[in-house]
């Protein structure tokens, strides 16, 4: 439910947890609850070629994208801001820096 409201607000996770309601996937999506829906007979085949994206790009970048992205959640964007340097300035200064365009 926390992670419902997170995405698409109180309103909508109140009426997902309690409505008893199956909703369709592609609703979820237009909430935002879900990043986006796949045909079933191309969605092995995607998540292997989306995994293997991710399992080769630059790992540090990747990884300083999550540590923002958790410091925004748990101390919002004065949070982040506060540790952006920090964590950019390593990533800048890599290979991994290379590989961003």
């Amino acid at each position: 439910m926390q992670r419902i409201a997170a995405r698409a607000g109180r309103a909508r996770a109140f009426e997902v947890t309690t409505s008893g309601h199956w909703y369709e996937a592609e609703q979820f999506e237009r909430w935002n609850i879900i990043n986006r829906v796949l045909p079933f007979d191309t969605l092995q085949a995607e998540a292997e070629a989306f995994a293997a994206k991710w399992s080769t790009g630059p790992t540090r970048a990747y990884g300083g994208v999550k540590t923002l992205l958790r410091a925004w959640d748990r101390h919002g964007v004065a949070g982040a801001d506060k540790i952006t340097i920090a964590t950019v300035a390593p990533i800048m200064a890599s290979d991994d820096a290379k590989g961003c365009h």
